[in-house]
């Protein structure tokens, strides 16, 4: 958004796909630049980390053990929020389309 801004954008459009959905969610919340967001494409957002890690290792075989996650979440970076987080309702400002 930085790069889009210096060069003369007045309205971006976040688009991520996956975890990149989860983390365009994430700036339209925290970003300083958040005002500048004009419209978010969300393509299937990673939304319960819980959930997702455990039906990919049921879908790609992996052993019992291995689909019971007892540890913290992944981050995607310094300061990402916690799990919970997402499970609050986004207080953008955006409709949101299904």
């Amino acid at each position: 958004m930085r790069f889009a801004v210096r060069y003369g954008a007045r309205r971006v459009i976040l688009y991520g796909w996956s975890t990149g959905a989860s983390m365009a969610l994430h700036a339209a919340v925290s970003s300083p630049l958040r005002e500048r967001i004009g419209g978010l494409v969300l393509d299937s957002p990673v939304l319960d980390w819980q959930t997702t890690l455990r039906a990919l290792a049921v879908a790609r075989g992996s052993p019992p053990p291995c689909c019971r996650w007892r540890s913290a979440p992944p981050r995607a970076g310094p300061g990402w929020p916690p799990t919970r987080s997402w499970t609050r309702p986004c207080p953008t400002r955006c409709p949101l389309r299904r």
